[in-house]
């Protein structure tokens, strides 16, 4: 009888040190900042610091070893963070007023970062799969970022610079590869990638460029370059090993 309850008292306490093998520090400075913490599994670590007024962060950490950096500083900043699996890592700067950023990462090893420093930023990012890597940064004011990434290995970086430009970028595949730059004021992309180990650069730097690029099949490669003001370019790859360059150096050109 002493041996049941000797095993029975071990088990409890193995068990209450597996849950307490999660870490959280939260540090809150100034007036109504809100922070929720929510850690199933083991091994997860938070760390969410607020410095201004009426700060939200939502986090929730499901698995093992995930790991999440949260930095506000402002006014009402808002950042979600979801993430199930293994070994995930989130680190999200926001420095301004009223920026959201939301973060959706399913699976392991999957990478996102993101600093938003200016106004009414927005960020969404979704990662299911393995070893995906995203890398935003927004500056100024009203700019909208989406990253949408199914599969392993694929790489999304968005850079924007400026005001009120969008950007949306899906990779459906592995091994996929995208970069957007973005300086000046309402420009415009959208970038699709289905299927593995497509290549996509995009570069515009003015006001007004629009520039879309849908890529489906297998190592294909696009290059966009739009130097100006309302520009517009429209590039659509299917099937394997195709390969595009589109230049506009001045204003008003329209390539499709």
């Amino acid at each position: 009888m002493k041996k049941i309850i000797f095993c029975t008292i071990a088990l409890m306490s193995a068990n209450i040190n597996f849950a307490q093998s999660n870490f959280s520090e939260i540090n809150q400075i100034g007036l109504a900042n809100d922070t929720y913490v929510e850690q199933l599994g083991a091994t997860n670590r938070s760390i969410v610091y607020q410095d201004g007024s009426n700060n939200f962060s939502n986090l929730v950490q499901l698995g093992v070893s995930n790991l999440s950096n949260l930095e506000q500083i402002g006014s009402a900043n808002v950042s979600t963070v979801n993430q199930n699996g293994s070994t995930n890592v989130s680190n999200i700067v926001q420095l301004g007023t009223v920026n959201i950023s939301n973060l959706e990462q399913v699976g392991t090893r999957n990478i996102n970062t993101v600093n938003q420093d200016g106004n009414a930023n927005e960020s969404e990012v979704i990662q299911v799969g393995m070893d995906n890597t995203s890398d935003v940064t927004q500056e100024e004011a009203n700019n909208t970022n989406f990253i949408n990434q199914l599969g392993n290995d694929n790489s999304s970086t968005v850079d924007q610079y400026g005001s009120s430009n969008g950007s949306l970028a899906i990779q459906n595949g592995n091994k996929n590869n995208s970069s957007v730059e973005q300086f000046g004021d309402f420009n415009s992309n959208d970038l699709l990638q289905f299927g593995n180990s497509n290549e996509s650069l995009i570069a515009q730097i003015g006001n007004r460029n629009t520039s879309i690029t849908n890529q489906n099949g297998t190592t294909n490669g696009s290059f966009v370059s739009q130097f100006g003001n309302d520009n517009y370019s429209m590039v659509s790859q299917l099937g394997n090993s195709n390969g595009s360059v589109v230049v506009q150096n001045s204003n008003l050109n329209n390539y499709q």
